[in-house]
């Protein structure tokens, strides 16, 4: 029931545009509350739990780039999108690099819309 309450309150939030830090505030009551957690001030400027604001950011980052790709793969105009690495990113083990330099014929890192990676490769 957590579970399906916390995807609830992401939807409902997300469609309608409320900032990560506001819909953190409200997942804090979801994600253990018996654990003491890091309390953070960044990004925001004022006290949080670190655990909900990252969640926050993870799943509006989630929407943004699936609602991208459904966007391209409706659009006549595109034949493909560029997998793209952040800038001053750390080396985890995932498959990022491998995706921003693998080539299937449109360049270095683009990929025919229906040959998409999955999105996003890893969570935060």
């Amino acid at each position: 029931r957590t579970r399906k309450r916390i995807d609830q309150l992401l939807a409902h939030e997300i469609r309608n545009g409320t900032a990560a830090v506001d819909i953190a505030k409200e997942l804090e009551k979801y994600l253990q509350p018996e654990r003491p957690g890091i309390r953070t001030k960044k990004p925001y400027g004022r006290w949080g739990s670190y655990d909900a604001r990252r969640l926050a950011r993870t799943e509006i980052t989630a929407a943004h780039g699936k609602a991208a790709i459904e966007s391209a793969k409706v659009n006549p105009f595109v034949e493909g999108m560029k997998w793209a690495l952040s800038a001053g990113r750390q080396e985890w083990n995932c498959n990022c690099s491998a995706n921003a330099l693998a080539d299937l014929g449109l360049g270095e890192g683009v990929y025919p819309i229906g040959q998409l990676p999955d999105y996003p490769d890893h969570p935060h």
